[in-house]
């Protein structure tokens, strides 16, 4: 017999996290309890961020640890991205087991602050 059931969507508040004036990092974003296996980043404004930048991402999925995130499907390669430096852009990344906390790196500082807003997403089962 099977059990009726609905499925929706859930977020997390919108955060915003600062890549500072010539750092090569982000503060560490908390999620707090949950921990969302789809994360959304935007930036609004690339123009500071300097051209052929790669980023890199840290997570914490519960361990308590931050840990460089490496593809999902092939653990000898690291998650990284050449980002653009004009206009606004924005991402998706997903982990299996939820991400809890993120800090976003970079190889080269930016000339001015750049700032990310960040969503947690999940399925929502009832």
């Amino acid at each position: 017999m099977s059990k009726d059931r609905t499925v929706s969507h859930e977020r997390s508040g919108c955060f915003a996290i600062t890549l500072p004036i010539g750092d090569l990092a982000t503060e560490v974003l908390d999620f707090g309890q949950k921990q969302w296996k789809v994360i959304s980043v935007q930036c609004g404004n690339a123009t500071p961020i300097q051209a052929a930048t790669t980023m890199y991402a840290d997570v914490d999925w519960g361990s308590g640890d931050l840990v460089n995130l490496y593809e999902q499907d092939d653990p000898s390669t690291q998650w990284s991205s050449t980002i653009p430096a004009a206009g606004k852009f924005g991402f998706i990344m997903t982990h299996a087991f939820g991400i809890k906390r993120l800090r976003l790196r970079v190889d080269k500082g930016p000339a001015a602050d750049v700032i990310f807003k960040i969503v947690g997403h999940d399925a929502l089962e009832k």
